[in-house]
């Protein structure tokens, strides 16, 4: 189907602003129809894209119950396993719950070694729709 959009990745600075490096860059989002293989084809395209602007390192994180398989396929590697947090809400900050509380969260990273340019799922000629 010529002009039908059938899935988005939003991609920009790190949530955790600590591990800013000007070098990276994290995929915060991404949504689909549920086409087959399109979040594979814009995690491929996302390091693409990144790579080509100049950054080393792109990342992103799944929550516990996403297997992080469309990451396997096209090589990123976990970073850590991570406990669930109790939020962000503090005496001298009062912060409300936006539901992602208390879930244990498993970062991913993108790296020249883990790229396995032709392996996996290969975009589609024309390369990423912008």
């Amino acid at each position: 189907m010529v002009g039908v959009l059938r899935a988005v990745a939003v991609v920009g600075r790190l949530v955790a602003r600590h591990l800013d490096d000007g070098r990276a860059l994290e995929v915060t989002r991404i949504a689909t129809d549920g086409v087959r293989n399109a979040n594979s084809l814009l995690c491929m395209a996302s390091w693409r894209v990144a790579k080509a602007l100049g950054h080393a390192r792109p990342i992103t994180c799944t929550q516990a119950g996403e297997s992080g398989a469309s990451l396997c396929a096209v090589g990123w590697t976990v970073l850590a396993r991570c406990r669930p947090r109790c939020g962000r809400h503090c005496a001298s900050r009062p912060r409300a719950s936006r539901g992602t509380d208390h879930v244990a969260r498993t970062p991913w990273e993108a790296s020249a070694s883990g790229w396995r340019g032709g392996g996996g799922p290969s975009l589609p000629s024309g390369g990423p729709v912008h």
